[in-house]
C-alpha cells in the first residue's frame, strides 16, 4: 500500500502484549475527558516525562500550526498502542501536545523508571526499541503522504490504513473497520478543515467507496486502491 515503509500511515502499531502487560502491571492508571490535552504545553499535569499506554478511548498526537482552520495530529492513537516513544530515545517533544479525541483510560510509566528496567532486561530493551521504530517509520509514512498528496488520497490510505489493523491486511474488496469517526476526528489526523471532509465523504457514500454505521465503517479496499492508484 505504501511507497516508503511497510506500515500503516497515522496509525502507530499495536504493542506487543509484553509490553502492554508491562505498562498495566507498573504504570499509574488515569481517566481523560474528550478534548482533554494529556501532555503539552496547556496540559495541567505536564507528562512529558512519561510514556503512555491507551487502554481504551482515542488519543492523538500532535504538534502546532498556528492554523485555526486545520488541525495538528502526527498520527491516531487507537487502544494498545503507547506513545510519547520520542521522549524516550531523547527528542525534545516540549512543544508536542498529546490530546484526548474521545474519553480515554491510560496508563503511565516515568521514562526514567523504564530506562532504568530496560538496562537491566535486555529482552525488554530490544522490545521497546524494536517496536519504537516501527512507530517512527509509521509517522514517517503519514507525514511523507500528508505533504505529497491531496486530501482525498490521504484520507484512502488513511482507511486503508485502518482496514489493515482490524483485518490482517486482507485483500478482500468489502472490509469491516469496528470504528467511525467523525468528520471532525477525520479532519484532525488528515490535517485538513472539516468542511474538506464534509464534502467528500458524502460523495464516497453516493460512489459505494465508503458506509457507515453506528460504531462501524465499511469499504470497499479497491476503489480506495483504485483511486490511489490513479492519481
Amino acid at each position: 500500500m505504501n511507497r516508503f515503509y511497510d506500515t500503516n500511515p497515522w496509525v502507530i502499531p499495536a504493542a506487543p502484549k509484553h509490553i502492554a502487560d508491562f505498562f498495566i502491571n507498573n504504570g499509574e492508571r488515569l481517566s481523560f475527558k474528550k478534548g482533554q490535552v494529556v501532555s503539552g504545553p496547556t496540559a495541567r499535569r505536564k507528562l512529558q516525562d512519561y510514556m503512555i499506554y491507551n487502554h481504551s478511548g482515542i488519543m492523538a498526537q500532535c504538534y502546532l500550526t498556528h492554523d485555526e482552520n486545520k488541525p495538528q495530529a502526527i498520527s491516531l492513537t487507537l487502544p494498545g498502542r503507547v506513545i510519547n516513544y520520542l521522549g524516550f530515545i531523547g527528542i525534545n517533544i516540549s512543544k508536542e501536545t498529546i490530546m484526548c479525541l474521545r474519553d480515554t483510560e491510560a496508563y503511565i510509566l516515568p521514562i526514567t523508571f523504564l530506562k532504568e528496567y530496560v538496562s537491566k532486561h535486555e529482552s525488554m530493551r530490544e522490545e521497546i526499541y524494536g517496536y519504537i521504530h516501527k512507530c517512527i517509520a509509521t509517522d514517517y509514512d503519514g507525514f511523507t503522504l500528508m505533504f505529497t498528496c491531496d486530501t482525498s488520497i490521504r484520507l484512502a490510505y488513511f482507511f486503508l490504513a485502518l482496514a489493515n489493523n482490524y483485518n490482517e491486511r486482507s485483500n478482500d474488496e468489502i472490509q469491516c473497520i469496528p470504528l467511525k469517526l467523525s468528520h471532525a476526528e477525520l479532519s484532525y489526523v488528515m490535517f485538513t478543515s472539516v468542511k474538506t471532509i464534509d464534502r467528500i465523504m458524502p460523495t464516497w457514500k453516493s460512489q459505494g467507496v465508503i458506509e457507515t454505521r453506528a460504531d462501524t465503517t465499511i469499504i470497499n479496499r479497491h476503489l480506495l486502491v483504485s483511486m490511489i492508484s490513479e492519481q
